[in-house]
């Protein structure tokens, strides 16, 4: 076989497109935002307010790509309740100065809790014409999305107590099972889990509802107005019988419409 000679060699390189030109391009600059926000997070954690300010949170433009990066980069790092409240504040504010700038359709892991007693991290809000979008790739700790508005959240695993408590005009799927106090003095809020929900779901709620296919814990709708509950297992005993359909009610009342 005849050698090939330089130009040949060079001939059966791929010859960069513009796409993956672009594509490169992107990567550089989505990787500077990560760095920044990495620096920013520090910055936040150490409480050097001295430090020079590398995030705007109010003017930056942040790509919910960039988010989900800088989230799986420090997901479980510590667990320390300092350092899960910094993480979850720090990547709420991150989601919301996002869309404000247009984008939607967040895809992350929030493992953090929101710890703050008696002032809880709020949000994130989207609008009613357009809510925000988020999907948790793994589960929540307690008080995720508290006093959220107009946001539409799917969570393929579970999810502490709490979940969604004081938020409203929202809805919420949880793929695993849900923690006590589930949506505890909502408003016009939806559920739909998967696996199984613990006592008071709903509580002092207004306006909200619920589907549960497996099995809910007691007092699930206690004080609420206005509970629309569906339970496809057992029930716990207390409020819940008086706000809650069982699967049979559930198929009866479909075969009656």
């Amino acid at each position: 076989m005849k050698p090939k000679d330089l130009k040949n060699i060079l001939g059966d390189l791929e010859e960069p497109t513009a796409e993956k030109k672009l594509k490169v391009e992107r990567d550089e600059v989505l990787d500077e935002i990560v760095s920044r926000i990495h620096a920013g997070f520090e910055r936040q954690l150490s409480r050097d307010w001295d430090a020079p300010k590398v995030i705007n949170f109010e003017k930056d433009k942040i790509p919910p790509q960039a988010i989900s990066r800088f989230a799986d980069s420090i997901f479980a790092y510590k667990d320390e309740k300092e350092f899960l409240n910094t993480a979850y504040e720090f990547i709420i504010k991150l989601i919301q100065n996002s869309y404000n700038a247009g984008h939607n359709d967040f895809s992350l892991r929030l493992p953090w809790q929101n710890y703050y007693c008696g002032n809880r991290i709020v949000g994130p809000a989207g609008t009613p014409e357009k809510k925000l979008r988020i999907e948790i790739k793994n589960g929540v700790g307690e008080f995720a999305f508290f006093g959220a508005e107009n946001i539409s959240v799917k969570i393929t695993g579970s999810a502490a107590y709490n979940l969604g408590s004081r938020s409203c005009d929202s809805d919420f799927t949880v793929l695993g099972n849900v923690k006590d106090h589930c949506g505890y003095e909502a408003a016009k809020v939806s559920y739909e889990i998967c696996g199984n929900a613990d006592e008071f779901m709903l509580s002092w709620s207004k306006d909200c509802k619920a589907l549960v296919h497996k099995n809910a814990g007691k007092f699930c709708g206690a004080f609420a107005k206005n509970p629309n509950i569906t339970v496809l297992g057992r029930v716990g005993h207390g409020f819940t019988m008086q706000a809650t359909k069982t699967a049979l009610q559930a198929i009866m009342e479909k075969n009656e419409t």
